[in-house]
């Protein structure tokens, strides 16, 4: 299979300076993240809330565990101030795709990282991993595409150095394991391949060497472009190597699923 993210230039300037304003005016609802390789918390946040962060027990506050409450409190605050936003990025996405999406409950709205400049950040490079966030979620529906989920990022603001990007892999989650398709399959929408199972195959697949830093893609970041890809190619967000008090990485993030020819964005 071939690497095929796909950028949209979206948002101009003004767009994207009116949505980090309202970020910045709602920063009294940003959640801080945890990373346990760095020790004590950093200036790592969302707006929103995710089902991964949720899931994995990434947000320093540990209290934080009802994705459903958590979801309805997103919308609440988040809808108004960022409908203009969601409504231009699903327009953006039917006119790719050919079909409608949707922001609804019961699923979060997309959200957003801020993710400011620290010397620890630029020690530890982000997880190399693949996006599979349905698998701790409940879609209703006769018609649920899990083989073909989107993943989305809209750069809203870069750092003046590198730290802006995200690198593929040419290695798909179906090419990891001898197995029949329809084994594969099974096994994926069971849910098979949890977090546990995504780091055993990361550990074999460099063990291997398809995972070798030189074999990368750099699809690097342009503020108000929108990058989508499948989530189920291997990949790597691009650390800020350069730190610069001050300074930040702030991205619109999504994921999408198709249910009954419908695409839900949700995060």
């Amino acid at each position: 299979m071939t690497i095929a993210p796909t950028a949209i230039d979206l948002f101009d300037e003004a767009e994207c300076a009116r949505a980090i304003a309202d970020i910045d005016a709602l920063r009294s609802y940003w959640l801080r993240l945890h990373d346990d390789r760095l020790g004590d918390p950093l200036p790592d946040y969302t707006l929103g809330v995710s089902i991964t962060h949720v899931a994995r027990k990434i947000y320093a506050d540990q209290r934080l565990r009802d994705y459903a409450a958590l979801a309805a409190i997103a919308h609440d605050v988040l809808d108004a101030p960022f409908g203009w936003l969601y409504q231009k990025v699903c327009a953006a996405l039917e006119a790719h795709h050919g079909a409608p999406f949707r922001v609804a409950p019961p699923y979060a709205p997309p959200g957003f990282h801020i993710c400011y400049s620290h010397p620890r950040l630029a020690e530890v490079l982000s997880p190399v991993q693949l996006d599979c966030p349905y698998l701790d979620l409940q879609f209703e529906g006769t018609d649920v595409d899990y083989e073909r989920p989107l993943s989305v990022t809209v750069a809203l603001e870069l750092p003046s150095g590198n730290g802006g990007g995200i690198h593929f892999w040419d290695l798909h989650l179906h090419d990891l394991q001898d197995l029949p398709e329809a084994e594969k399959v099974r096994r994926f929408r069971a849910g098979m391949w949890d977090l546990q199972s995504q780091r055993a195959l990361v550990e074999k697949e460099m063990a291997d060497g398809r995972l070798r830093p030189a074999l990368a893609q750099c699809t690097p970041y342009r503020r108000g472009q929108m990058v989508t890809h499948s989530g189920h190619h291997f990949h790597q967000a691009v650390p800020m190597r350069q730190h610069v008090a001050g300074e930040r990485r702030v991205t619109l993030q999504a994921h999408a699923l198709r249910v009954d020819g419908v695409w839900r964005l949700y995060w």
